[in-house]
């Protein structure tokens, strides 16, 4: 009950910074494994998005239009076929037809669940010919695209399940490469088309609270670091051991049941409460500067003569993006945070703009 009040809570707090942004239309997408797609074996099915029962009602307050998705599915969630998802533009009538075979009877696909017939067709119209990229790539500036993303599991469960010949943690380094992919894909988005869209990273569920899954979580928080649209969330302590809604005794599920999906929830909009105009400004940050970086390549002999000029563009770009940073502590954490960012991509992003041009910058604003 707390949890719920909490996030009626943190949904009013996210209406009200929309809201202060500009923002009319709110794109949330669910984006991933089991998790994702707010799936358990022994407990509530239902998508986890659709768990939020106060957040459209809060946003209409605000004038504010919410559409949720749900490109998530129980099983075959591999974070390459995520990035194929995503690449190929799928529809969400696809996605859902892939749901309604993994909760079928069919033997083959079919998947310990609770879920009914009348909720199965509730949750998954195969109608819905929305595809991907119109749910995350919206360029519309009074439009706030949002991917909660659940990942980097699939192929290590596979391997694992279905007779892998890989060692444990093979299937672990063949989601990340796809997970990357995806990160990467939005980003070149974001710099090319002014999507402006953000990522929030969910970490594995901690098991009884013993962090076994740390190993997994570890290169999550690695892999958010390197990307300016995307932020760690942390997981839910779960039970492990559930009492059945159809069966007796205790069943162990490695996925949340309903007050453990509620907790995430809450995880994640207080995450996106606190990031969500810290990463606006990095991401704005990150495409004016690699636009900075692609003039100078083209136009070096002539600017290389005038390193004023070149720490002026610096100035001028990392100025306009602290602006808007009223706050002086806020402010400070943010340029600790895109100094971190900024040199952690700078061979590969901003190299013809000079790493001490960058560091000489960041440190002027941290003075101001």
């Amino acid at each position: 009950m707390m949890d719920d009040i909490n996030l009626y809570r943190l949904n009013e707090k996210l209406a009200q910074i929309l809201e202060n942004n500009g923002i009319k239309n709110l794109k949330l997408t669910s984006l991933g494994n089991s998790i994702a797609s707010g799936y358990s074996a022994y407990r509530e099915t239902k998508p986890i998005l659709y768990r939020n029962d106060s957040l459209k009602l809060v946003m209409q307050v605000h004038d504010i239009h919410v559409e949720t998705y749900h490109f998530a599915r129980a099983q075959n969630n591999s974070d390459d076929k995520i990035f194929n998802w995503v690449d190929s533009n799928i529809t969400l009538g696809e996605i859902y037809k892939m749901n309604k075979s993994d909760y079928s009877n069919n033997g083959f696909t079919s998947m310990t669940t609770t879920i009914k017939k009348e909720q199965i067709d509730k949750y998954y119209s195969e109608d819905k010919e929305v595809k991907i990229q119109d749910a995350i790539f919206d360029s519309n500036i009074n439009s706030s695209n949002i991917i909660i993303y659940n990942g980097l599991t699939g192929s290590f469960l596979d391997n694992i399940t279905r007779n892998g010949k890989h060692k444990l943690t093979y299937g672990i380094k063949k989601d990340q490469i796809g997970l990357e992919s995806t990160l990467k894909l939005i980003q070149d988005r974001n710099r090319k088309s002014h999507t402006n869209t953000q990522v929030y990273l969910c970490g594995a569920p901690d098991f009884l609270g013993i962090h076994i899954s740390e190993f997994i979580n570890r290169r999550l928080k690695k892999v958010a670091k390197k990307y300016a649209n995307t932020v760690y969330v942390k997981p839910v302590e779960t039970k492990l051991f559930y009492d059945s809604l159809n069966q007796t005794g205790k069943k162990v599920d490695i996925h949340y049941d309903e007050e453990e999906y509620l907790e995430m929830l809450n995880h994640i909009f207080e995450s996106i409460s606190e990031n969500y105009e810290f990463l606006k400004a990095k991401i704005n940050l990150d495409r004016s500067l690699c636009e900075a970086n692609s003039l100078i390549e083209l136009e070096f002999s002539s600017l290389i003569n005038n390193p004023n000029l070149l720490q002026r563009l610096i100035h001028e770009i990392i100025e306009e993006d602290c602006k808007d940073i009223l706050n002086s502590s806020h402010k400070i954490k943010y340029l600790q945070n895109i100094k971190k960012f900024l040199l952690e991509v700078f061979p590969y992003d901003y190299f013809y703009l000079g790493k001490n041009n960058i560091v000489k910058e960041i440190a002027y604003q941290k003075k101001r």
